[in-house]
């Protein structure tokens, strides 16, 4: 890794643990002297964040970490449902060499981090779940594609366990999508998949919106779930 990975992904993480709050100022100085490297390292890092839609440059001001609107949740998760609930079906439906000893392998370090209550290595770990089922059959583009909208969903940090469920909760939901996978389900994975991300939104948004009404908000994302959930 060269320096402004290392700071890339420090910062992410924080973002993601909640340990940098969305909204919070940073600039090129601040970070540079946190993590004792240079500021072009750092610069570097920043424009990765905002191409990932983590954190916004604003001139003269520094680097302000994204806030999502309710808006945003409902994109990111019609995108998370128009791949990931097809992708869990056709999981199910092929066995390509080598990607179930992977994908149980990534269960059992969701299992593990679960347990051990490691919030940054539960999300990684959770992060590889999703992975695997959507690139199950090569498809890695799909994959990258999932992998940049969870970054700017994690922009939020760590309080969708802390404040809507905890990470043995999360867990037990992937519990039986892993199952039907390995048993050739695919109907039933997909439902799964869709329930488990209809689920998440529905805690994202509810801690969201404030001055509009949240079960709105809810009603769009199930409207939107439907319409691509259709004969898998």
């Amino acid at each position: 890794m060269t320096v402004a990975d290392k700071v890339f992904e420090s910062v992410r993480s924080e973002i993601v643990t909640g340990k940098i709050a969305r909204n919070e100022m940073l600039s090129i100085y601040q970070l540079a002297e946190k993590y004792g490297v240079s500021r072009t390292p750092v610069r570097e890092a920043v424009l990765r964040l905002a191409n990932v839609g983590l954190v916004i440059i604003e001139r003269n001001h520094g680097v302000r970490v994204k806030g999502l609107t309710a808006s945003d949740v409902r994109e990111i998760f019609q995108t998370r449902l128009l791949i990931e609930v097809p992708s869990a079906f056709h999981a199910a439906s092929s066995n390509p060499p080598g990607v179930r000893d992977r994908f149980t392998a990534a269960m059992d370090q969701l299992t593990q981090t679960a347990k051990g209550g490691d919030l940054k290595a539960f999300i990684k770990a959770d992060r590889e779940f999703h992975s695997i089922i959507v690139a199950w059959n090569g498809n890695h583009k799909a994959a990258s594609i999932i992998g940049q909208i969870r970054d700017e969903a994690h922009s939020l940090g760590a309080s969708t366990f802390t404040k809507g469920r905890s990470v043995t909760e999360v867990l037990n939901e992937h519990v039986p999508i892993y199952e039907a996978i390995l048993n050739g389900e695919g109907r039933s994975a997909a439902l799964l998949m869709k329930e488990h991300l209809e689920e998440t939104a529905r805690i994202l948004l509810t801690k969201l919106v404030t001055d509009e009404s949240p079960d709105e908000h809810i009603e769009a994302i199930e409207d939107s779930s439907s319409i691509i959930f259709i004969d898998v």
